[in-house]
């Protein structure tokens, strides 16, 4: 195959917008596919014109994405839906946990107590995506560098988590506040039922943002380091 034949492919693979990890291993597919068809007698062209039908399908865009703007590759959004599918179930039972870990402090903690145990327990979720990206600084390099092409399925995902993470750690600085709120949920009568959905549904809700956003992260970390680059 000559250099030509290579940039027809890659031209192909670039107007799929694809991310780089995913580009890489498709040219390699493409390629070896050609090549092996070409070893049975059969032209490049009509080789490449075989193999594009038979990736037609996972390549065709879909229309709609929740992380993008843009309509996206099949095999983008089959990869981060199989992701999303695992990663989902995992965060509510772990913010679930949490909730009742908040609940049964304030059932079994005087005030001043709960307020220093919901401070360190809630203070500690909203920092993990910042202590994440902190320790990770390299890949945050990386992404730079590579800023004209994402590295794979999750960089928009990535990107989308940082805003996510604002709004927990805008209330950091009422959190001896939002604590105060939740401990008189069980001990307040005059507390309206609305009142009470939201304050316990407020540590469970950014629980899962922080979550989301720093497993998202190490998700993201691990398929850029099978990637091998420079």
């Amino acid at each position: 195959m000559n250099i030509l034949e290579r940039k027809q492919i890659q031209k192909y693979l670039e107007d799929k917008r694809l991310p780089l990890d995913i580009y890489m291993e498709i040219e390699d597919h493409i390629i070896s596919q050609i090549e092996e068809l070409e070893k049975e007698g059969i032209g490049f062209q009509e080789a490449f014109l075989q193999i594009k039908t038979k990736w037609k399908k996972e390549l065709s865009f879909q229309n709609f994405s929740f992380s993008d703007l843009r309509a996206v590759p099949k095999i983008v959004a089959k990869i981060r839906s199989a992701y999303m599918r695992e990663l989902i179930p995992r965060i509510f039972i772990i913010s679930f946990s949490v909730l009742l870990m908040f609940i049964l402090g304030a059932y079994q903690l005087d005030k001043r107590n709960f307020d220093i145990f919901y401070t360190i327990v809630f203070t500690g979720f909203i920092c993990i995506p910042t202590v994440i990206h902190i320790v990770n600084y390299k890949i945050l390099i990386m992404r730079t560098n590579h800023r004209g092409k994402p590295l794979n399925a999750f960089d928009v995902i990535v990107d989308s988590c940082y805003g996510l993470s604002i709004l927990p750690l805008a209330t950091m600085m009422n959190t001896s506040k939002n604590a105060e709120m939740f401990y008189n949920v069980f001990h307040v009568s005059e507390t309206s039922l609305l009142s009470k959905i939201l304050t316990l549904s407020m540590p469970f809700y950014f629980s899962s943002v922080c979550l989301f956003a720093a497993f998202v992260f190490m998700k993201y970390k691990r398929e850029v380091a099978k990637m091998k680059l420079a």
